[in-house]
Parts: C-alpha cells; structure tokens; sequence
C-alpha cells in the first residue's frame, strides 16, 4: 500500500494521471455533461418528440459501443454465446465474472468520461470472457450432429488460419508521434480535422472540427491535419498563402499529419 502511494507521489506523471482517472468517478459532473450532450442531440438530430430523452439516448447509443467492440473481437465466434449457458465445475467461474463486471465498469467509466473506445482497450475483457466462451462453444458442441460438428470444426481451422496472416497496412505511428509533439510544445492549436491527434495532443477527442476557419487561426497559430499524402499540395491551396507547412509526420502509411503555421503579420 504505501509502495503505492510512494508511486502516485514520485514517479513523474503518475500522480496526475491518477488525479485524472479519480476524478472520472465523480457522478455528477458526468451527469451535468451528458445532460449537454442530451441537448445538443436533441437540438441537432432528433424530433420534437424525443427531445426530452437526449441524453439518454447519447448515454444508451454511447455505451453500444462495448459490444460492437466485443463482437469485432470475437468474430463469428461470438455465435456461441447465444447457445446453451453450461459451465464446467471444473472452472471457477465466480472468479471470472467478477474479473470481467470489473472490466466492464472501467471500460464504462472510460466511455463516459473520453467518448470514443477502440477495440484494443475491449481485449482485456474479451480474455476475461475467453473461458465463458470455451465452454459454451464446448456445450453447443457436445449437443449438435455430427454434420454440425464437422461446420464448426472447419470453421475454427479457417479462424485459426486466418489469424497467421499478419496486416499488411503500416501503423499509423505518426498520428502519436505528431501528438507527442505537439504535446511538448508550447504553443496552442487552433485547429485539429482529427480527434486521434487530438486526444494525443492532450485535447480534447471532440476538439476536432468539421470545417477549416483559416480566419480564426492567429497569426503564428497552428493548424493540425491529418491527410492523405496526394491531398497535401490541395492542402496547402485551399489554406492560403499565410499558411506553411511547420512539421510533417509521416510513417510510411497512406495518411500523413500536416502541421500547419499561419505567417506573422
């Protein structure tokens, strides 16, 4: 315990995160914001008949978001949930469950507090939930026919296969790399296209905007792009002349991020 708390006080960065992550647990400010939320959706997308349940709406489409995650983990293996609950005695299954509500909960808090989940941060849970998932495959397993075994056999060797294949895509590094850096600079950003950069940045996901204001960035101010790497020439014409490319970083993918700077006066 005191270790811990030795950890949150000296080592750089972790108190403030710790700080961070704390003050995800405080309900009422998630309320007071998802009631904002609720009102910008019920102004922007819904009827005159909804718009007293927003909120709500934004609250249950938001926390949809878990098991289209799950599903994108499991693939078709996902089926096996649907088929008979039967646990082994061999396996305990308290503890499981309890690891995975206490998954769920900080996947909740993490959802409600940053808006967006991408499916890495689902994968813990979806170990968690791997012997829920094995034994009910198993159950379905043990009372199908004998054509249905051999389909289901088939179609866990076709998994199996298709998972040796390594993609192909490069990693988007620079959408990190481009935060990093405008993290430990000095200077503000006007504007971000892109919520990834700008969460990485240390803004907020929802910083982005939809359309460029060359206008509303000062002079000296930075404008952050990512962009496919035919559309930067495009780029920097629809800018202006003010405009030229301070930083560029590029990982070898299809997409770069373009830093912008407005030219001084």
């Amino acid at each position: 315990f005191f270790a811990f708390l030795a950890g949150i006080v000296l080592v750089d960065g972790v108190s403030e995160r710790f700080i961070k992550y704390w003050s995800a647990l405080d309900l009422l400010s998630v309320v007071h914001d998802f009631q904002g939320y609720g009102e910008v959706v019920s102004s922007q997308l819904l009827n005159r008949f909804s718009e007293g349940f927003g909120a709500q709406i934004f609250f249950v489409g938001l926390l949809s978001i878990i098991p289209y995650e799950i599903i994108c983990v499991y693939g078709i293996l996902v089926l096996a949930f649907l088929w008979r609950r039967k646990f082994t005695a061999s396996v305990d299954k308290s503890a499981y469950l309890s690891l995975s509500v206490a998954f769920l909960l900080v996947l909740v808090f993490f959802l409600i507090n940053y808006l967006f989940l991408t499916t890495r941060y689902v994968v813990t849970l979806c170990l968690v939930m791997l012997p829920f998932l094995y034994n009910w495959w198993l159950s379905g397993y043990d009372s199908s026919s004998v054509s249905a075994r051999r389909l289901m056999v088939f179609a866990l060797v076709v998994l199996s296969i298709g998972t040796t294949y390594s993609s192909s895509g490069h990693e988007k590094l620079s959408l990190k790399q481009a935060g990093a850096w405008l993290k430990d600079g000095d200077e503000a950003v006007s504007y971000f296209n892109d919520g990834q950069v700008s969460f990485y940045a240390g803004y907020d996901y929802f910083d982005k905007k939809e359309s460029f204001d060359a206008a509303a960035v000062p002079a000296g101010g930075l404008a952050v792009f990512r962009i496919g790497k035919e559309g930067v020439e495009d780029l920097l014409l629809s800018a202006g002349s003010l405009f030229s490319i301070e930083k560029t970083f590029d990982s070898n993918g299809d997409e770069v991020v373009v830093v912008l700077r407005k030219e001084r006066k």
